[in-house]
């Protein structure tokens, strides 16, 4: 049975912005927005663009996971994911998901934030 199309039309709301938005550099990724500015700078942003791994829902889960650790020192987990989940309209276990699972993304997003020790 072939899987229908999710309707155009929303209940009224908009879906949140992902981020500010800045111009990418030269090259062939040129052109394109980096909506994880404050995650990752425009050079990263556009290489992973072009190597094919990043695209929309890789950015709206790296979005999601910062917003959890920004906010799991203030509440609990299960009302941040219960939030989470209305504020991108994904189920609860979907968040729950996103958040608990490491991607190949995450990685690199916590190498850009804390440098790595050289064991000697």
């Amino acid at each position: 049975m072939p899987r229908r199309k999710a309707p155009t039309e929303t209940s009224g709301q908009e879906a949140p912005p992902l981020a500010p938005t800045v111009n990418v550099g030269a090259g062939s990724g040129a052109g394109r927005k980096n909506p994880i500015c404050d995650l990752i700078d425009d050079k990263t942003f556009a290489r992973l663009y072009e190597a094919g791994l990043l695209n929309e829902i890789a950015v709206r889960n790296l979005r999601m996971k910062k917003r959890f650790a920004d906010l799991k020192n203030e509440a609990d987990a299960t009302g941040i994911i219960a939030d989470l989940a209305r504020q991108y309209y994904r189920s609860f276990s979907q968040v729950r998901k996103i958040i608990y699972t490491p991607s190949p993304l995450d990685e690199l997003v916590s190498a850009k934030k804390k440098p790595r020790r050289i064991k000697r």
